[in-house]
Parts: structure tokens; sequence; C-alpha cells
């Protein structure tokens, strides 16, 4: 009897911490203003300004000048449309790579000419990063 008392104790204490916890993280919990705050909680930015080290789509450039940012949105969407193909093809034999390792019996040569396949095609990606401003900054 005394057993059954401490273990429903026990579970009601649990159930209150849950949803407490719950409740306190819904509300943006460390002192944040949750998901639909204006800060929405730490770790998403800067309170009301979008231009924080670090974070978003500016991130660290909020010393340039709109003409400098212009010029680097500019070189990052070209350097995203140069590389389309490649990031597609890099993804497939990822997607190869994955589906015959969790063969039951992948076949070794496969792997390796798969291995080797990504290899090259993450060389000519970083190549590509080094040969921008993107891969520089």
């Amino acid at each position: 009897m005394k057993t059954q008392r401490i273990t429903k104790s026990i579970i009601v204490a649990s159930v209150i911490l849950l949803i407490g916890g719950t409740i306190a993280f819904a509300q943006g919990g460390w002192g944040g203003r949750g998901y639909d705050g204006d800060t929405k909680g730490p770790g998403y930015g800067c309170p009301g300004r979008g231009d924080c080290p670090g974070w978003g789509n500016r991130a660290g450039v909020s010393d340039l000048t709109d003409e400098e940012a212009a010029q680097i949105d500019a070189a990052r969407e070209n350097f995203f449309a140069e590389t389309k193909d490649l990031r597609t093809q890099m993804r497939n034999l990822r997607t190869d790579l994955r589906d015959e390792m969790t063969k039951e019996a992948p076949d070794e040569a496969t792997v390796l000419e798969l291995q080797k396949r990504t290899l090259r095609h993450q060389s000519r990606f970083r190549s590509k990063t080094s040969a921008t401003s993107i891969g520089n900054a």
C-alpha cells in the first residue's frame, strides 16, 4: 500500500514537471519570447534587426554599403546557379552510395567506385568555392 502511494506520487510529480517544462519552453524558455514573439527565442538573430553578425542572409556584412551587399548577394546567387548541377549530382551519388551500403550484401567494387566519384565531385565543388569570393569569405 505504501509503495503504491509512493509510486503514484512520483508519477504525479513527473507529469507536473513535464507539463510545467513544456509550458515554460513554449513561452520561450531561457528568457526568450517563444516562437511568436518579436525575438523568436534564443538563437534566432537579434531583436528587431536582421543584420546581426552570424545570422540571416546578410551574416557578418552589416558594415557594408547596400551596393557592396548587392554585389555579394549577386556573387552568391551566381555561385548557386553555377553549381546547381554539381550539387544535384553529388546528392544523387550520396543517395546511390547510401542505397548500396544498406543492401544486405553491398558490392565492394560499386561502393569504391561511388566513393571515388563522390570525392571527385567534392573536389570540383571545392575548386569552384575557392575560385569565388563566397569560398574566400
